[in-house]
């Protein structure tokens, strides 16, 4: 068993590992590479605005807004190079923070909850909300193996439940609701598998005004580029939180599924192998 740890030096570390990959499906000329480009830039930008970097976020504002501008159809050869260059000097500017020693704590609560909380009475702030954070399950050690990644992506989460499902403290008393929304993320140790869930009590998904039957809503919902959002913010509205979970998930061979209460709350379910050599069969 390995105690885990979430720190600035470890997302820089994690940061650095996503960008080298970004690099290299784009020398390859991919036809994802720009789509992963989106997932990993915007990941980037919710993990830094926590520790207030202004000289890093300055740089990952630019380069996510220039993968936005980039169109699919129209990503040319010499764009893919601009496209290598930038992120390369992103990468080499991060660099300059990768040394140093990483804090040691005792279980994942101590490890992810900090920040999570910082995160989330920030979001609250500027939304103008009243959020509570909580881990269950934080006492839990996670089997070896690079957790940090996916503690990474919680900030998908943490973003678009601040700002997509929480409701506003007047529409969540005339709800007959607490004034205070509540985001929590739980842990579980199951056999061969970690189980992750990540709650809000917010409005949940109103899948009837996205498609004919729940599944096919958030199959929508889980594509890049989808967003029940007509407005951009700084938080949220670019499609890219829930997609950007479900590469990750996708990517380390688990299951992606959910828990959806329309008017009382959305849970996300991460269901993850505990090794690389363990394969989840999802049910017939």
């Amino acid at each position: 068993m390995s105690h885990q740890v979430f720190c600035f030096q470890t997302v820089v570390a994690e940061s650095l590992r996503m960008l080298s990959g970004v690099i290299h499906i784009l020398r390859e000329g991919k036809p994802e590479a720009l789509t992963e480009a989106k997932r990993v830039v915007h990941t980037l930008k919710g993990n830094f605005a926590y520790f207030s970097r202004e000289d890093v976020m300055v740089e990952v504002v630019e380069l996510e807004n220039f993968f936005c501008d980039c169109s699919s159809t129209l990503f040319t050869t010499s764009m893919r190079y601009l496209a290598v260059e930038k992120t390369h000097n992103l990468y080499w500017n991060l660099s300059i923070f990768s040394q140093g020693s990483e804090l040691q704590h005792d279980s994942i609560g101590d490890d992810y909850y900090p920040i999570g909380k910082a995160m989330v009475d920030d979001l609250a702030v500027r939304l103008n909300k009243k959020i509570s954070f909580s881990i269950k399950g934080g006492a839990t050690e996670l089997p070896s193996g690079n957790w940090d990644e996916v503690f990474t992506y919680f900030t998908h989460f943490l973003r678009n439940s601040a700002d997509h499902g929480l409701e506003s403290e007047a529409e969540r008393l005339s709800k007959g609701k607490k004034a205070e929304g509540k985001i929590e993320i739980s842990f579980f140790i199951k056999h061969s598998f970690v189980e992750i869930h990540l709650s809000d009590d917010g409005r949940g998904v109103k899948w009837k005004e996205i498609a004919a039957s729940e599944n096919e809503a958030f199959k929508k919902l889980f594509e890049d580029g989808y967003s029940t959002r007509k407005i951009i913010t700084s938080e949220s509205g670019l499609g890219v939180g829930l997609s950007a979970l479900n590469a990750l998930v996708q990517r380390r061979k688990g299951i992606f599924s959910y828990k959806n209460i329309p008017g009382r709350g959305l849970t996300l379910v991460l269901v993850l192998p505990s090794s690389p050599n363990i394969e989840i069969k999802r049910a017939a």
